[in-house]
């Protein structure tokens, strides 16, 4: 009997450890996702549109997306200082599918009906 208890409580937080360390797995992959879809410019042109949130600095353009990530945002305009040109500085957006800046792909027109053309020789 006591066998068995000590297999099953082993069993048990195995499997107890098993779920924790895939749900930390699986959010950092949903931060991932985010940090992907996360547009950096230098124009202030791409945020027209958007709702400014903050303003942020890193020397690392991946910490810059995860700090971008963090306070909302998915654009980031980012210029560089003149005194250290390590430090990368962003004004921070959240930009909706709809705004002229947003994320929501361009209407690409639909291929000429037809044969492709040949390759040129």
């Amino acid at each position: 009997m006591n066998k068995r208890l000590i297999f099953l409580s082993v069993a048990m937080l195995a499997s107890a450890s098993w779920v924790a360390s895939a749900s930390w797995v699986w959010a950092d992959d949903g931060e991932r996702i985010a940090m992907v879809n996360v547009r950096l410019s230098t124009e202030r042109a791409a945020a027209r549109g958007c709702t400014p949130i903050t303003k942020v600095s890193d020397e690392s353009v991946k910490d810059m997306r995860r700090k971008i990530v963090r306070v909302g945002g998915n654009l980031g305009v980012i210029s560089f200082g003149v005194e250290d040109l390590s430090v990368i500085y962003a004004d921070v957006y959240r930009c909706d599918a709809a705004a002229p800046g947003g994320s929501a792909p361009k209407r690409v027109p639909p291929p000429p009906p037809g044969p492709p053309p040949p390759p040129p020789r």
